[in-house]
Formats: structure tokens, C-alpha cells, sequence
């Protein structure tokens, strides 16, 4: 069951991430799905799992950027 979450997880950040590619990273940053797509991304402050209990502007992307 938690394999399947992980991959249903990483299925929407696919989605996700297709959006943000749209976007031109400055020099020298990449996305982390790009180092190594196996690393689970868990991004809080694009949800309300966080400190301040709801998604922040900013971070609707859903993606980690290195």
C-alpha cells in the first residue's frame, strides 16, 4: 500500500514538474528529479503539512530545485 502511495506520489509531481519545466531555471540550478529521479520529494510548503498549516504562495510547483 505504501509503494503504491509513493508511486501515485511521484505520478503527480510528474504532472507537477511539467508545469514547472515550463518556467527557465537561472544558471547553475536544475531540478532534483534531474539528479536522480529516484529521491521521494516531499515539498511541505506547497501543501498544508507545514509550520504554518497551508499551502505558501510561491511553492504551487510542487518541486525542489538544487
Amino acid at each position: 500500500m505504501i509503494r503504491l502511495i509513493v508511486k501515485m506520489a511521484l505520478v503527480a509531481t510528474c504532472f507537477l514538474a511539467s508545469a514547472a519545466q515550463a518556467q527557465k531555471l537561472p544558471a547553475g540550478f536544475v531540478y532534483l528529479r534531474d539528479v536522480d529521479p529516484t529521491i521521494i520529494q516531499d515539498m511541505r510548503y506547497a501543501g498544508s503539512n507545514n509550520f504554518v498549516g497551508r499551502p505558501l504562495r510561491g511553492y504551487e510547483a510542487n518541486e525542489c530545485v538544487v
